[in-house]
């Protein structure tokens, strides 16, 4: 009886740790499920049908929350200049009439075609980019440049150089996503 009563009075101890355990592990789930967040990201390159080079990148990052918008960096491109005016990114908020499926239309002309290339990003690295694009820290000189401001934001996702070329672009994207083992191309 001496060792059942030791064992209950050892019994809210033991469920007390248990309970602080699972709490902490709960948060350090959660903490990293946050870091790790899917976020829906791609790198659009345009191109050419006849020659089949690429002709214009840009990039769109959602968040997937309630109050956060998607946001499409589409630098030196003619996208909804009319809402958008010279601006190089904007948010899909609703007051521009954005969908990726338009964005392609737009550009498929003359047979030209858009490929969408998965970029993995961690809900961190994307609102560092989003910053950097917000901020106007990007690279930008001669025309066109779209391939060389991308590239220059996605340097923390793993690109290590500045492209010039948005098929060069892609490629460099395609390789970081195989060595992730998470590539998913849609044409």
């Amino acid at each position: 009886m001496g060792v059942e009563e030791e064992n209950n009075s050892l019994s809210p101890i033991i469920n007390t740790s248990i309970i602080q355990k699972n709490i902490n592990e709960n948060l350090n789930n959660d903490v990293t499920k946050d870091g790790q967040q899917e976020i829906e990201a791609y790198l659009f390159t345009v191109r050419d049908a006849k020659f089949g080079f690429g002709d214009h990148s840009a990039l769109y990052i959602n968040f997937n929350e309630k109050d956060k918008y998607p946001l499409i960096f589409d630098p030196n491109g003619g996208y909804m200049r009319q809402y958008r005016g010279q601006a190089e990114a904007f948010y899909d908020d609703g007051d521009f009439p954005f969908s990726i499926e338009e964005y392609k239309k737009f550009h498929e002309v003359d047979d030209d075609y858009v490929t969408l290339t998965k970029i993995t990003l961690t809900r961190q690295q994307a609102i560092n980019i989003e910053q950097r694009v917000i901020n106007g820290d990007y690279a930008t000189g001669i025309l066109p440049y779209c391939a060389s401001a991308v590239s220059s934001v996605l340097d923390e996702y793993g690109l290590d150089e500045l492209y010039f070329f948005p098929g060069s672009l892609e490629d460099a994207v395609k390789e970081i996503e195989e060595k992730k083992g998470l590539s998913n191309e849609n044409h």
